[in-house]
């Protein structure tokens, strides 16, 4: 997956794991809602990003108290994880980031077919991983706008 990313020039963040991703030299890493203690994380990389997930309201002002700027917000589409219920369509999730602030992106569910309805949001960028994995050619930045690698 790294020599994918590095390749394609895609940001590669690690989920929970600063070790790693200061060892593998990745572009940030990705703190989901599971980790309840606030991270100290003193290292100087210019580019080095610290993205925090929100599913909902209560969450963001949780994340915006612990002075994260980059927000994840899932589930935008279906996906394995997560129930019908508790899926963000384009609509609702405009609605759950009216006011919000910080930076924005989607998460969760992303596939090609699905892909373009991210324009609709107000989000920065998307992040996926289950779209590559489901693509089988050799070549699938040709496919994506640059706005999704933001």
């Amino acid at each position: 997956m790294q020599i994918f990313c590095k390749k394609n020039n895609i940001k590669l963040y690690i989920t929970n794991n600063y070790r790693l991703a200061i060892k593998i030299k990745s572009d940030g890493i990705f703190i989901n809602n599971k980790i309840k203690r606030k991270l100290i994380i003193n290292y100087k990389k210019n580019n080095f990003k610290i993205i925090a997930g929100v599913h909902s309201q209560q969450e963001y002002h949780i994340k915006t108290k612990e002075s994260f700027e980059n927000l994840l917000i899932s589930p935008i589409f279906y996906n394995e994880k997560y129930s019908i219920n508790k899926i963000l369509n384009p609509i609702k999730f405009n609605l759950l980031t009216l006011n919000w602030q910080k930076r924005k992106y989607a998460l969760g569910g992303i596939k090609i077919n699905n892909l373009k309805k991210t324009y609709l949001t107000t989000s920065c960028g998307v992040g996926f991983i289950s779209l590559i994995k489901d693509l089988k050619i050799k070549k699938p930045v040709c496919y994506f706008n640059r706005r999704a690698f933001n």
